[in-house]
């Protein structure tokens, strides 16, 4: 969901970006939270209904009457539902669990990375 800084001008790099993704994943499937049924049904369908609401609303603001595209949506407007997405998502009984230090290097190396980016882009 995070991709570029500044006005779309500072590309991230495409491994870094997977590698978050893949690290998200993998604490969202590790993390052992034990969830009943309905309750991941619940939330599921409130991720569901809360997309279909921003969609909507940038339809109706942003987008051309009867084009072809929706326009005006941003990844930024759902990050506020990824963490009930993953959560809704975990595993109740698996036995994985993710090493912290592993979480703490992957997350390292990322800002690392992206600091770069930004160091070599602006000086």
């Amino acid at each position: 969901m995070k991709g570029s800084n500044g006005a779309n001008e500072l590309k991230l790099s495409p491994i870094v970006i997977t590698l978050e993704i893949f690290l998200l994943l993998g604490v969202a499937l590790t993390c052992g939270a034990a969830r009943r049924a309905r309750v991941r049904i619940t939330a599921l369908a409130i991720v569901a209904m809360t997309v279909a609401g921003i969609l909507l609303s940038q339809y109706l603001i942003w987008s051309v009457v009867c084009g072809d595209a929706l326009e005006g949506v941003q990844g930024r407007y759902f990050l506020e539902i990824l963490p009930l997405f993953l959560a809704a998502l975990a595993v109740p009984r698996m036995r994985l669990r993710m090493n912290p230090w592993v979480v703490i290097a992957v997350a390292t190396v990322c800002n690392a990375m992206a600091l770069l980016t930004l160091v070599r882009r602006y000086w």
